[in-house]
C-alpha cells in the first residue's frame, strides 16, 4: 500500500509518475544539432530512449516535482493550520495547476470534503487558499466542531498539473545531460566537453571547483526547483 494510506473515497491513492518529456526523435532533431542520427547504433538498439527517460528523470528529481501532465493525482498534506477563521494555504508540489478535483480535510476519523465557493488558485505561486469555515462541507452542511477547533489536519487533494508543452530551458537542459551521457558512454575516462551548435561546454572541473557544465545546469533549472520532496 502506498504510504499516503486510502484516500477519503476508500480508493488506492493516484499517485505521479515519471514521463519522458524528451524523446529519442526530438533529441536527434534538435535545432543545435547533436551528431546522431536515426540509422546510428544508440537510436536503433534504444539506448538513447533510454538516455533521455534518465535526462528527465533527472531533472525532476533534482526540481523535486514532475513537468509532463498528468490528471487526477492524489496529494496528502500532514498537519496543515486550519481554525475557523484561518485563510489555510497550501502550496502544492506541482505545477502548473490545471485544475482542482476535490479537497479534503481529514481530522481523526473525519474526512470533510471542501466546497469550492471561496476557493482560489494561484498560478503564480502554485498554492491554493481556502476558508474552512466559509467554504464548508461540499454537501452544503457545515463543518464539525472537532473539525474547526482540531487546529492542524491532514489535507487530500486530487488534481491535474503539468506542462503540456515542456519550457524550452528544461529541453535544452535534458539536451545537455543527454550529451553528455552519450560522450561518457563513449569515451568513459576522456570525455570532458560536448558541442551543442557553435558552444563547446565543459565539465572538466578545476581542483577545488565544481564542474562548469553541472554550475550551468543548476543555474538554469532554479526557477522550477521545488521545495517539496516528491511523493515517490
Amino acid at each position: 500500500m502506498s504510504q499516503l494510506g486510502v484516500t477519503p473515497t476508500g480508493n488506492p491513492p493516484v499517485q505521479p509518475a515519471h514521463i519522458p518529456w524528451l524523446t529519442d526523435a526530438q533529441y536527434i532533431n534538435y535545432p543545435t544539432g547533436t551528431g546522431i542520427t536515426s540509422s546510428s547504433t544508440l537510436y536503433t538498439t534504444g539506448t538513447l530512449t533510454n538516455m533521455c527517460a534518465m535526462a528527465c528523470e533527472y531533472i525532476e528529481n533534482y526540481c523535486g516535482r514532475y513537468f509532463s501532465s498528468q490528471t487526477g493525482i492524489d496529494e496528502k498534506y500532514f498537519d496543515v493550520n486550519i481554525g475557523a477563521n484561518r485563510n489555510v494555504i497550501v502550496p502544492l508540489r506541482n505545477t502548473p495547476i490545471n485544475n482542482i478535483n476535490s479537497i479534503y480535510l481529514q481530522v481523526l476519523s473525519f474526512f470533510i470534503p471542501i466546497s469550492f465557493e471561496y476557493l482560489t488558485v494561484s498560478e503564480l505561486s502554485g498554492a491554493i487558499t481556502f476558508v474552512p469555515l466559509l467554504n464548508g462541507s461540499s454537501n452544503g452542511s457545515p463543518l464539525p466542531a472537532q473539525v474547526l477547533n482540531a487546529g492542524s489536519a491532514n489535507v487530500w487533494i486530487n488534481y491535474d498539473f503539468g506542462y503540456t508543452t515542456i519550457p524550452q530551458t528544461l529541453v535544452e537542459v535534458a539536451v545537455m545531460l543527454v550529451s553528455r551521457y552519450i560522450g561518457l558512454q563513449e569515451n568513459p575516462t576522456g570525455a570532458e566537453t560536448i558541442r551543442m551548435g557553435e558552444m563547446m561546454i565543459s565539465w572538466k572541473a578545476m581542483k577545488g571547483s565544481p564542474d562548469p557544465m553541472t554550475v550551468m545546469i543548476q543555474d538554469m533549472l532554479k526557477p522550477y526547483v521545488t521545495t517539496y520532496m516528491l511523493t515517490t
